[in-house]
């Protein structure tokens, strides 16, 4: 486990930064990549489901097909969708879109497929607001 100094006495994963603090998480990378971040994007996952299907829902490349489940926002106790993500390219909605970025046990390489297929997510959302004249409301 890669583990540096995320604030002057705790040495943790780069992850937990952000359980202390924001500015704590953006210190921790200006200090580890020794850049300045001026800006930066955070959402949630509900917010996640939104922006792609504000989008039309993105296409997305998965290696295998697997089901995952996603909690229903607002249900309490916790009720949840369960999502399945098809082998291949298909095109997915925003619940299966955060699925598809969060899972990392049905990949050999766990957390590091998760953490490429997170980047994979961002790229595409990207992607598709800039090849696309639209205008989102959330």
């Amino acid at each position: 486990m890669f583990q540096l100094l995320v604030t002057p006495t705790i040495i943790d994963k780069i992850n937990h930064a952000r359980g202390i603090t924001r500015e704590c998480m953006i210190d921790t990378v200006e200090n580890f990549l020794d850049i300045q971040v001026d800006f930066y994007f955070e959402t949630d996952f509900y917010a996640l489901v939104k922006i792609v299907d504000a989008l039309g829902g993105l296409d997305i490349e998965s290696p295998h097909q697997f089901a995952g489940s996603f909690p229903i926002e607002g249900s309490n106790p916790v009720e949840y969708d369960d999502i399945t993500v098809p082998e291949g390219l298909n095109h997915l909605d925003g619940k299966q879109v955060v699925t598809f970025a969060r899972e990392r046990h049905t990949f050999p390489d766990g957390d590091f497929a998760r953490q490429r297929n997170q980047q994979y997510v961002i790229q595409e959302v990207a992607k598709k607001i800039i090849n696309t004249e639209i205008r989102i409301h959330l």
